[in-house]
């Protein structure tokens, strides 16, 4: 630091024209108090920077785990709804429009049953790859 550098290379000098030992000394003594002063400072300093990204790191994981509540809540959404749109696209392939009428309890005892699986297999996802881990 600047500092250091005029208390090693002025201040500790010993040829220095028109000034007296005390003098030099009292120059000494409070370059060393500022010095010591500035060194407390950068001490300080690094400890307060330290504690800043140990904050912000913290808030960076809260705003993760709120997109993380998102994108479940999106996911159970998708799960829910595309097996609906498969049972209903793949009941849709029927030639005879008039015989959906009768037929159309067959979609909610087949796309219930689907979705509920769905549902189910996203939830213990975790749960079945563990056991599938531990059978491998």
């Amino acid at each position: 630091t600047i500092v250091s550098e005029v208390l090693t290379k002025v201040i500790r000098r010993q040829e220095f024209p028109f000034a007296t030992t005390n003098s030099l000394c009292i120059l000494e003594e409070d370059f060393e108090l500022i010095l010591d002063k500035l060194n407390q400072l950068h001490n300080r300093a690094e400890r307060i920077m330290s504690v800043v990204t140990a904050v912000m790191s913290i808030e960076e994981s809260k705003k993760a785990l709120g997109q993380n509540r998102s994108l479940t809540r999106l996911t159970y959404l998708a799960v829910t709804f595309v097996p609906l749109s498969f049972v209903s696209s793949f009941f849709a392939m029927n030639e005879d429009v008039t015989r959906l009428g009768r037929t159309f309890w067959i979609y909610f005892a087949v796309a219930i049953p689907v979705t509920l699986l769905a549902l189910v297999v996203v939830r213990f996802s975790d749960t079945f790859s563990n056991i599938a881990r531990r059978l491998l």
